[in-house]
């Protein structure tokens, strides 16, 4: 399980967040994970293209905060294991079902040339690594010793941690306001070092949030390795409120965590006034 303190809230805020939401088309998505598997000297079915483009945000990250050469950085991600075990879960299995783990690489290896199949490799043999039998010996021995994964012993200099995945169909929810516009995550999921992955609005496409301190971000901006080749980056600041509606958009944006409050009171109440409105009931203000 994972536990978000306070403190790391806090600690965090003295970072200067930002966020910027990268989208991969379809198209690029299959160049670079040709790329990868060439490099890695594979078939085309041995490294994703999740994987690839993991590989490729992780590189450029490490390029952003200049580290030495030698230094150790991980990627941290979660897999689901509804498919590894034996009988497999059912798709519509409620609970949750997925392990965390990592790749560790040298800062070298992975920013050196053939470095996106090198990375891109090591997450396909971590996650192959999860079989029906490891996993089980995985569940038994935390049920006799539980442990928490604290948010703050995940996330740091050296670490970034990807959740959510391209696979959830949340473009096709409509809870009675239209389609989405725009899927985006909650403040629970700011922190530094953090990449939440969704589905694109276009189909076989991918947009990727990346919560770094500023300069990383603007240092990713201006990587024509990273993004004039692959991606297009759209940036918003950390504490931003959306409400997107299929046929309006209203978009608000502040770094005042006081004003993002107060923006999502009056919101409520405009919602609960339109609620009451189209049940036929008069309101007065």
């Amino acid at each position: 399980m994972i536990e978000t303190s306070q403190k790391n809230h806090s600690d965090e805020k003295k970072l200067n967040l930002d966020e910027t939401v990268f989208h991969f088309t379809k198209e690029n998505i299959a160049i670079l994970k040709l790329k990868a598997n060439i490099e890695a000297h594979t078939s085309t079915k041995k490294i994703s293209s999740l994987q690839a483009i993991c590989t490729h945000l992780w590189r450029a990250v490490i390029r952003s905060k200049q580290l030495d050469p030698k230094e150790e950085v991980n990627f941290v991600l979660c897999i689901s294991v509804r498919p590894k075990l034996v009988p497999q879960l059912q798709e519509d299995y409620f609970g949750n079902a997925l392990v965390l783990c990592g790749v560790t690489m040298n800062v070298g290896e992975l920013l050196e040339e053939g470095g996106l199949g090198k990375g891109a490799l090591e997450m396909s043999k971590m996650i192959a690594l999860y079989s029906d039998e490891k996993l089980k010996i995985q569940y038994e021995s935390w049920t006799r010793t539980p442990s928490y994964v604290k948010v703050g012993s995940v996330t740091n200099r050296n670490s970034l941690v990807l959740s959510c995945s391209p696979l959830f169909d949340l473009y096709n929810l409509d809870f009675g306001w239209g389609k989405p516009v725009a899927i985006r995550s909650g403040s629970s999921n700011k922190s530094n070092g953090k990449i939440t992955v969704f589905a694109g609005a276009k189909k076989g496409s991918m947009d990727f949030e990346v919560c770094l301190p500023y300069e990383n971000l603007e240092a990713m901006r201006n990587d024509s390795e990273f993004i004039m080749r692959y991606s297009v980056g759209t940036t918003y600041p950390v504490a931003v409120s959306h409400l997107q509606f299929a046929d309006d958009t209203l978009l608000m944006e502040t770094k005042s965590w006081a004003n993002v409050r107060a923006l999502r009171a009056v919101l409520v109440l405009f919602e609960t006034i339109f609620v009451v409105m189209r049940s036929g009931v008069s309101v007065e203000l």
